[in-house]
């Protein structure tokens, strides 16, 4: 069960599916995806490290949890974005992956 819910924050929904019909120990054997045409989204802010030298934890916290949020609405009034990862202040995404889109690029532009 903690496995299958590893699985399910880290990939998109169909491929956790995929991956939990079978028993762990036959993930490996899990094919790529192939997407012919889309975006991947690096986004990172700009002067973080200066800046959060001078906060406090908490406050650097609520900054980007408010910041990754209003992120994360906007890619889905957008449509097509799969949040691949946050990492401290870099937010990755990809788009028109696992939904397929031929104006991906536009929509990687519009966040």
């Amino acid at each position: 069960a903690n496995s299958q819910w590893l699985v399910l924050s880290m990939v998109p929904r169909r491929k956790a599916q995929e991956l939990c019909a079978q028993p762990p120990q036959c993930w490996h054997t899990a094919q790529p995806d192939h997407y012919l045409s889309c975006s991947i989204l690096q986004m990172d802010v700009s002067g973080f490290t200066s800046m959060s030298s001078g906060v406090g934890s908490e406050e650097l916290v609520v900054l980007l949890n408010v910041l990754f949020n209003t992120v994360d609405l906007a890619a889905e009034a957008i449509g097509k974005v799969w949040k691949v990862e946050l990492i401290g202040d870099c937010y990755r995404a990809l788009v028109g992956g696992p939904f397929p889109c031929n104006d991906h690029a536009v929509r990687a532009t519009a966040l």
